[in-house]
């Protein structure tokens, strides 16, 4: 689009300068082929020479800004023509004022044309710079095209010319007031797609750190799960470990206590057997004394003491017996104590 737009203005300027430049013969511009170029230069440096000059005639002035012209020295066409315009006559004038007005239009279209070049040094930085830099220059021919036909009311190519540089001029306003609109629809555009474009990107990175944040969160709860389920499984595993060690400890317990009963009943046979034995053996023993005692009373009869001294010693016995029995009736019958 800023190609067209560039091709356009190029075609309008070009457009005027043919209308302008052709309008005064004088005034058109050729480039000097190359074996003239000394020649040129010879005629630039007498011109130069010529404009120094305080008296120097207005019509050599004149002559020598077409010829400069034509030369495609511009500047210094320029310059000779405005000498010509404040010091010749008002015919002379005029046509140094038309032609100083073609003149300066020419130059900044060379300008234009050389900014249209890669490579060129003095070429404005923009279409956009050129482009204005032109409007100026157009300002300036216009002022002075006007100055002409002030200076000659007959002068009808410098009055069309002026009308018609006025209407290029406002034409190029109106593409530069168009562009500038569309640079500013442009950056306006331009702006709104950044602006889209930072949200777009502040929405994704915020997007981005949700995500991020619920991965994290995500990971600390099943980190959490599996130190739960591990102290879980812990606890699970000490309380299995303490009820084996609980239960060893009662069947150990449930083993000593049956041990001890069974020594304890052990024992009480022992000391039952044992007793029953000494019964036997008293028993037998006071057989014998009985018999003895039975024999010696034959051979000679007890006294009253003595037959009361038996007697009291067989109560005596049989008492001691009933105790016994009774004791060991009691340790049978009694629970043994509980060590858990």
């Amino acid at each position: 689009m800023k190609s067209a737009r560039n091709a356009m203005f190029l075609r309008i300027a070009f457009a005027s300068t043919a209308i302008i430049a052709g309008a005064h013969a004088s005034a058109q511009t050729t480039q000097p082929p190359a074996d003239t170029q000394a020649i040129v230069a010879q005629a630039r440096e007498a011109a130069e020479q010529l404009l120094a000059k305080p008296d120097a005639r207005p019509e050599r002035l004149y002559n020598a800004g077409v010829a400069m012209y034509r030369a495609g020295e511009l500047g210094l066409a320029r310059d000779l023509f405005e000498a010509a315009a404040g010091r010749g006559r008002a015919d002379l004038a005029s046509r140094s004022m038309y032609n100083r007005g073609t003149t300066r239009y020419a130059e900044s279209l060379k300008e234009m044309q050389a900014a249209q070049q890669p490579g060129q040094a003095s070429a404005p930085d923009s279409p956009q710079d050129t482009q204005q830099q032109v409007m100026e220059t157009l300002e300036r021919a216009v002022r002075e095209l006007k100055d002409a036909v002030r200076a000659d009311p007959t002068n009808e190519n410098a009055r069309a010319n002026a009308e018609l540089a006025h209407r290029v001029l406002k034409e190029l306003k109106q593409q530069q007031d168009k562009q500038q609109k569309q640079q500013k629809d442009d950056q306006k555009k331009d702006d709104q797609q950044k602006q889209d474009q930072q949200k777009q990107d502040q929405q994704k990175q915020d997007q981005q750190k949700q995500d991020q944040q619920k991965q994290d969160q995500q990971k600390q709860d099943q980190q959490k799960q599996d130190q739960q389920k591990q102290d879980q499984q812990k606890q699970d595993q000490q309380k299995q470990d303490q009820q084996k060690q609980d239960q060893q400890k009662q069947d150990q317990q449930k083993q000593d206590q049956q041990k001890q009963d069974q020594q304890k009943q052990d024992q009480q046979k022992q000391d039952q057997q044992k007793q029953d034995q000494q019964k036997q053996d008293q028993q037998k023993q006071d057989q014998q004394q009985q018999q003895q005692a039975d024999g010696k009373q034959e051979r000679k009869p007890m006294t009253k003491q003595e037959v009361e001294r038996l007697l009291q010693k067989i109560r005596d016995k049989e008492k001691a017996r009933m105790q016994e029995q009774l004791e060991r009736q009691r340790v049978r019958t009694q629970p043994a104590p509980k060590d858990w």
